[in-house]
């Protein structure tokens, strides 16, 4: 997302344990909130619509002092922008293995093969999933960006490589 092109030079400490701003549109998402609410450190902001939640300076603000982003599923497939806001931001996303719009387990071993951070398939695990996580912090967390950015290169590279295959002359 745009806000999320040029993040701060200089970011905050990572004070925040979990945070999730996000609709609160379908089941799955319920049971994220739900999950949060039984997490004393958890920052929840629940929203009815889509750009109705925080402004953006603020949640990308905050996502920069997170160390844990649920990444509840979209309507119709597992991935959504906040996944990838939360690498950015060098939080442990929490991927979401379900989704309302289909049969997705294994979306993300399809999509990433070796992607370090945690896949969830019930929301009720997440306060386990979060002690767990937190014991092993920063350490996990340095490893999943580091992974990140060693993507990034690789997806980088993978469309130059398909624009120059297809490219005339290519």
């Amino acid at each position: 997302t745009p806000h999320f092109a040029r993040l701060q030079q200089n970011p905050p400490e990572k004070t925040v344990d979990v945070f999730l701003a996000a609709q609160r549109s379908h089941d799955r998402r319920v049971k994220c909130f739900t999950a949060l609410n039984s997490i004393d450190t958890a920052e929840a902001y629940p929203s009815h619509g889509f750009t109705q939640g925080l402004p953006v300076d603020e949640y990308a603000t905050k996502m920069l002092a997170t160390k844990i982003a649920p990444a509840p599923s979209g309507p119709v497939t597992p991935d959504t922008f906040r996944l990838y806001e939360a690498l950015q931001a060098h939080c442990i996303p929490v991927a979401d293995n379900r989704c309302p719009g289909y049969d997705a387990d294994g979306y993300w071993k399809m999509l990433h093969p070796d992607a370090p951070f945690p896949v969830i398939d019930d929301w009720s695990n997440l306060p386990k999933l979060t002690r767990a996580l937190l014991e092993g912090w920063p350490a996990n967390a340095n490893r999943i960006t580091a992974w990140w950015m060693r993507e990034k290169q690789r997806l980088c590279s993978r469309l130059v490589n398909d624009v120059t295959a297809v490219a005339p002359g290519g």
